[in-house]
């Protein structure tokens, strides 16, 4: 039996992710009939795994605000002794 077939998608990605997905479908396409049900098992439950996961929103921290200002005064620090005896 030959079957011929072919892919596309929907959504725009980078070249590394298109490579990707090629190089995965081949995988799959070669894969021995005794290894199916396994490959369907794991391949459907990554799915159910990543498109229920929700991907967090990255949070950013804001810009840096300017602030100015001048220096008035400096304070020396006073030193800081501690003892210790080792016990």
């Amino acid at each position: 039996m030959e079957i011929t077939h072919s892919v596309s998608w929907s959504h725009p990605m980078s070249q590394h992710e298109a490579m990707a997905r090629v190089i995965c479908h081949i995988y799959v396409a070669r894969m021995p009939a005794r290894s199916l049900q396994e490959l369907y098992q794991t391949l459907q439950d990554m799915y159910e795994f990543y498109h229920e996961t929700p991907v967090p929103e990255q949070k950013f921290l804001p810009q840096p605000k300017e602030i100015k200002g001048q220096i008035t005064t400096s304070t020396v620090r006073p030193d800081f002794a501690v003892d210790y005896d080792g016990e």
